[in-house]
């Protein structure tokens, strides 16, 4: 149930000042309540609230400029506390199960970015355990590739100094 609008602003929850000033029902206009109450209660600008100029029709035809303050949740409950009347208490309750409702799907999606970094982080290592095992056997192989041609130098040496033997000793047969 939806006592009054939530608005999302740049992934912030908000509430139109106005919306805020209807539900509570306050006699006095809606730009005066609120100035006052910021004032009174010094509520930081661009962190508990922010205001927000918007284009209206007129019943002339003619579009005019209307301010609204956006409310951070805090900020809404706690003028709905100070309030000091029913539709404060209704509207300080309200909000205080929309953080817990906010809460819990923070909850679930920092468990559900905890489980994936996690299996990630997993995968990760047993990439990293492939990758060592890898550079393992590729080392093995340039060792043997190594081994080889040093095997095969050796090899030809050797056959190429029986060869010359033969021939010294053929020479030295044939003289």
């Amino acid at each position: 149930m939806e006592l009054i609008e939530i608005k999302v602003r740049n992934g912030i929850n908000v509430v139109s000042g106005r919306d805020l000033h209807e539900f509570l029902e306050v006699e006095t206009r809606s730009d005066h309540w609120i100035n006052r109450l910021i004032e009174k209660y010094d509520f930081v600008e661009g962190e508990e609230w922010r205001a927000y100029v918007q284009k209206r029709p007129h019943a002339s035809g003619r579009d005019y400029e209307q301010t609204d303050n956006l409310l951070m949740i805090d900020t809404a409950k706690e003028i709905s506390m100070v309030q000091n009347n029913e539709k404060g208490k209704q509207a300080r309750r309200y909000f205080i199960e929309v953080e817990k409702g906010r809460q819990s799907q923070l909850t679930s999606i920092e468990i559900i970015h905890r489980d994936n970094f996690t299996s990630l982080q997993r995968k990760c290592e047993i990439q990293e355990r492939k990758i060592s095992f890898m550079e393992r056997q590729l080392n093995d192989i340039q060792k043997f590739i190594t081994w080889q041609k040093k095997d095969q130098e050796v090899r030809e040496r050797v056959e190429n100094e029986k060869h010359a033997e033969m021939k010294r000793l053929v020479e030295l047969f044939l003289h």
